[in-house]
């Protein structure tokens, strides 16, 4: 198995664990904890009530047609 390279000349600077980004998400993540009483079910709950009220906005599982070129190569 090849190691993937993480150094810094291989993908930029790189995230610790006090960078912004990583900060901001956990943050988020404790209030949404604290809305919902550190309760997965009452969360996801409220997730598929907001999916109902915004259904135009929810993407569906895409299904996918095989094209004639890719039944050809196939055989």
């Amino acid at each position: 198995m090849t190691a993937i390279d993480y150094s810094e000349d291989s993908i930029g600077s790189t995230m610790t664990d006090e960078s912004p980004i990583v900060l901001e998400v956990r943050e988020r993540a404790m209030r949404i904890e604290q809305r919902f009483g550190n309760d997965l079910h009452k969360y996801c709950e409220h997730l598929r009530e907001e999916e109902k009220k915004h259904a135009d906005r929810v993407v569906d599982q895409i299904a996918v047609v095989p094209s004639e070129a890719s039944c050809k190569s196939t055989g």
